[in-house]
């Protein structure tokens, strides 16, 4: 499972996981699926996990994996409070339970909570999508005073007071620091499903505290998929290599094959997905943490490999990248993210030579349109018509270039 790139994490973050309904779950979950040396602790307090091994001091971290610590234990029983001894570089990642809900599945907040520390890098906010419907009580909500004057008094728990808590500035992120992200939790029906959806859609109508990236499922299931996120790079991998005769992405090309020198880039924080039509494809996507994403239209010409990109996710800005352009720098990329909230622009385009090209970043307003697409025709067709929304980026030859023929594959070989 490509948690990395479902979550957006880098090596290096420190996780502060907030909210209610599966907060230590989510965080034995994301610790079992990353690689390296982890560190599980709490800066409020969180049920000490049997599993992985407690330490004290640095010197009891030898090998990779996951340790657990924290500054008390309580009744031997909880964890509460961050180890001041253990420094943060120490670990590769380091994932901290920041609230409190008494085992509740729902929650509100008092002035002192979450407690979020000044190392965060991503916070990740939890929900449970199976409190709706539930009655809005002691029992059920902790804190529920602070609850209900975040969502008012009524006598069960609404859709409603779900996006409430969300979206106000002193519910459920509150405090918060880092890239945000929202996780809806326990959505193990259609119905269920169906209700995520809709909240992650209301939640990015009017995304008041900028959550970078929706994602819901369920921890017990196992299963979890990204709705939205701000970001979204689309490598393009479905042709058909008419010209080459063969699958030219997986063609040898200076010691790899074709498309991992597109794959090897850095894309920041941004939901990678790898848009394809061949197994060896998937299998590479797999390797470098991207999402595969087969297009069952591909012989309908190349605008189906953008409709499937735009159709898999909801996002606020889609870029998308040719699989054959081996020699795209990663600070274009870079910069292309930068540019698009710098220039308040809804087009950001690659140029060589004034010749518009791949890189290109499409604001989300513009979906709709790149749907209507037929064949062949591309993003340049969009482009062309709202050149008053375009902001260009040079570059250079070499990342102008695309592999289409045996002899472009000689020629740039030797480069």
């Amino acid at each position: 499972m490509d948690i990395n790139n479902a979550f957006g994490l880098k090596k290096n973050d420190v996780i502060s996981v907030v909210g209610a309904g599966g907060k230590t779950s989510l965080i034995e979950f994301l610790a079992s699926n990353l690689a390296g040396k982890i560190l599980l602790s709490a800066s409020t307090k969180m049920y000490k996990p049997k599993a992985y091994p407690y330490i004290n001091k640095i010197s009891e971290v030898n090998n990779n994996g996951i340790y657990v610590s924290s500054k008390d234990i309580l009744n031997n029983k909880k964890l509460a409070g961050l180890n001041p001894f253990l420094p943060f570089e120490s670990f590769d990642y380091h994932l901290i339970e920041s609230d409190g809900s008494n085992q509740m599945p729902i929650k509100g907040w008092r002035e002192n909570e979450p407690v979020i520390i000044d190392q965060t890098t991503v916070t990740i906010g939890v929900v449970d999508i199976t409190t709706i419907g539930k009655e809005l009580n002691d029992q059920t909500v902790f804190r529920r005073n602070e609850f209900e004057t975040l969502v008012g008094k009524h006598k069960h728990i609404e859709e409603n007071d779900l996006l409430q808590i969300i979206n106000n500035s002193k519910g459920l992120f509150k405090q918060s620091k880092g890239q945000r992200i929202l996780f809806i939790n326990k959505v193990e029906s259609k119905a269920n499903e169906k209700t995520a959806i809709e909240l992650a859609q209301q939640v990015t109508d009017n995304n008041t505290q900028k959550i970078e990236r929706i994602i819901i499922g369920s921890i017990k299931e196992n299963n979890i998929s990204v709705i939205y996120s701000r970001d979204v790079t689309a490598i393009l991998a479905s042709g058909q290599s008419r010209r080459m005769g063969e699958n030219k992405l997986l063609m040898p090309f200076k010691g790899y094959q074709l498309i991992e020198h597109v794959l090897k880039k850095d894309y920041k924080r941004s939901y990678k997905l790898v848009i394809g039509k061949d197994e060896e494809i998937k299998e590479l996507a797999s390797k470098y943490d991207f999402r595969y994403v087969n297009n069952c239209n591909f012989e309908k010409g190349q605008c189906e490999s953008l409709k499937t990109a735009l159709n898999f996710v909801m996002a606020k800005w889609y870029m998308f990248v040719l699989g054959d352009q081996p020699f795209v720098e990663s600070p274009t990329i870079e910069s292309l993210f930068l540019q698009r909230g710098r220039s308040q622009k809804g087009i950001i385009a690659c140029t060589y030579n004034d010749i518009i090209c791949t890189p290109v970043v499409f604001n989300q307003k513009y979906k709709s349109e790149l749907l209507t697409l037929c064949g062949d025709q591309g993003g340049k067709t969009v482009i062309k018509a709202h050149k008053d929304d375009l902001v260009t980026y040079k570059i250079k030859q070499e990342e102008y270039i695309d592999i289409d023929t045996k002899e472009d594959k000689n020629k740039w070989c030797k480069k």
